[in-house]
């Protein structure tokens, strides 16, 4: 629990499920490009966490994976992630935009949720689902940009807009 950063080596493909979970120091991870999984609540609450680029060849964020890092203010999602799972980025007080590439076509329950700075979210046209409440207690939420076809906006941001689709 001493962690406060980790250089993932290269030739690693897979972080394993909870590798990180409950690290509370760590600050910041470099992740190679080599890795291809990053498993199930891999940095559950990791809550000094600020920054994480997702390398390329990830195609699913798995279910609660940065579950409440209440610092990641900062996270690049590929174009080649496809899913999002269920509470992925539960609590990530951090955040205030976020930006989920077209090539997702899925996001799991409550995604977003509790993420309280959020502000800007642009979604992926091509989810054609969207369950209700991937935003609730995203209080400063206040523009969605999308324009895909998924009905029940706002998804639980009560004091969100949804417009057309943009980019930040």
């Amino acid at each position: 629990n001493n962690l406060t950063s980790f250089v993932i080596p290269n030739g690693v493909t897979k972080i394993e499920v909870n590798t990180f979970q409950n690290c509370s120091n760590l600050r910041s991870i470099v992740i190679p490009d080599g890795v291809t999984k990053i498993g199930m609540g891999a940095f559950y609450e990791c809550t000094n966490l600020t920054s994480i680029e997702i390398p390329d060849g990830v195609t699913k964020i798995e279910n609660q994976t940065f579950y409440d890092c209440q610092n990641l203010s900062s996270i690049v999602i590929p174009d080649g992630v496809l899913s999002i799972g269920d509470n992925a980025f539960y609590m990530c007080l951090g955040l205030t935009s976020l930006t989920i590439p077209n090539s997702v076509t899925s996001i799991g329950a409550s995604a977003f949720n509790s993420c309280w700075y959020l502000t800007t979210v642009v979604l992926s046209n091509n989810l054609s689902t969207i369950p209700d409440g991937t935003f609730n207690a995203c209080t400063a939420l206040t523009t969605i940009y999308y324009s895909g076809t998924a009905s029940g906006a706002p998804w639980g941001a009560t004091n969100a807009t949804v417009r057309a689709n943009n980019t930040l």
